[in-house]
């Protein structure tokens, strides 16, 4: 999977796989911490830091060509443009209010 999609990124200066990975592991169900204890161990990254990496490789158009599904599945997590019920939420319309408004 890693070598498939590695092919869609040419960036210079960044480490593709370390991008990539933190982007697998976004994708990924964990929960309970699993997670941050998850890019602590495998890629030394505190969690605020994993996330504000993430956070940027949302908005590089080679992460959305690497992996588009799961790039725009996390935008739209990230602008609080989720069902209320896949945030664990509940609201009179089905949709939380998030950092972006009203979905």
């Amino acid at each position: 999977m890693l070598g498939r999609r590695s092919a869609a990124w040419s960036g210079r200066g960044r480490d593709v796989r370390a991008d990539l990975a933190i982007l697998r592991l976004a994708g990924e169900s964990l929960t309970g911490g699993a997670r941050e204890r998850r890019a602590r161990d495998e890629l030394g990254l505190t969690p605020v830091a994993q996330y504000q990496q993430l956070n940027a490789l949302l908005d590089r158009p080679k992460a959305l060509a690497a992996d588009s599904l799961l790039v725009n599945r996390l935008r739209r997590w990230r602008s609080g443009r989720v069902p209320a019920e896949a945030r664990g939420g509940h609201a009179r319309d089905g949709w939380t209010v998030g950092a972006g408004g009203l979905g």
